[in-house]
């Protein structure tokens, strides 16, 4: 019997191998242009507008795509205060967690708490349970920060945990605003985003802008007299849009972006819990 044992474990070994061997990888999307910007020890910032369909699905398809090089770390802009409901979200089933969230559930929704966002924590969260390298973080710090210093504390957030694993993939989803990274804003010339902090750590950063075709997106607006309405609101596109969806290195120093990428026509998404 004890001459068979070491048999037995071998087998169940070569079984188990072949077991995670045969795991079918998740399909993904092709991008142009993506192999030269995502990479083994990356951190790349892709500046969005909040509220569309389309960008969140992009960012998952560059995860997955991603996943197959290095382990990968997708941070959102998302209250780090809630990082004990993102693991119970990751660890559990449909909305598990985030509809506790006073932020998920707030009454001036603008954008960020999509059913898009939504479903790509949902979609992250099935290809973490397919075996794929892939963690999630939240890392905007306004209710330890205040506004005023909160583009400082959400870059020194990310460094927080780029520190966690240098030689894996770093995908953060963020308002383009926060992903310039210059000095300068059109209300105030001496305003410091998110990038600008963040470069002074990490001089590898791309930043990314999103290019479009005219559609739509959800946000919330300030009405005469006081007081915003959240809806979905026409967006213009950009000139040089394409329905190709693309990454492209074209460094822009008077936005402060590396590049950008393309996602085609967009659409509004509305509130994933609508207050």
């Amino acid at each position: 019997m004890n001459g068979a044992l070491p048999i037995v474990l071998t087998l169940l070994l070569a079984v188990a191998g072949c077991t995670r061997a045969s795991r079918p990888s998740p399909t993904c999307p092709a991008i142009g242009g993506l192999d030269a910007v995502v990479k083994p020890g990356a951190l790349v910032l892709f500046g969005e507008i909040h509220g569309t369909n389309e960008i969140p699905d992009f960012v998952g398809d560059v995860a997955c795509a991603a996943a197959r090089k290095e382990r990968v770390h997708v941070g959102l802009e998302l209250p780090a205060s809630d990082s004990h409901l993102l693991a119970r979200f990751l660890g559990g089933r449909d909305d598990d967690g985030l509809r506790e969230s006073k932020f998920w559930r707030s009454s001036s929704p603008y954008g960020v708490t999509s059913r898009a966002m939504l479903a790509l924590l949902q979609r992250l969260r099935e290809y973490r349970r397919s075996g794929a390298p892939i963690d999630v973080f939240f890392f905007d710090e306004r209710a330890r920060s205040g506004l005023a210093r909160r583009d400082e504390a959400m870059a020194e957030s990310i460094s927080r945990e780029r520190r966690r694993a240098f030689s894996g993939i770093y995908l953060v989803l963020v308002g383009n605003y926060h992903a310039r990274n210059i000095v300068g804003a059109p209300w105030d010339p001496e305003k410091r985003w998110m990038a600008s902090f963040l470069s002074q750590r990490e001089p590898g950063l791309v930043t990314l802008d999103f290019r479009s075709l005219p559609g739509s997106a959800w946000m919330c607006v300030q009405k005469v007299g006081g007081g915003e309405i959240c809806g979905s609101n026409p967006i213009k596109g950009t000139d040089d849009a394409t329905s190709t969806r693309a990454v492209r290195l074209e460094p822009d120093p008077g936005l402060g972006y590396d590049g950008v990428y393309w996602v085609g026509a967009i659409t509004a998404s509305p509130p994933a819990f609508p207050p």
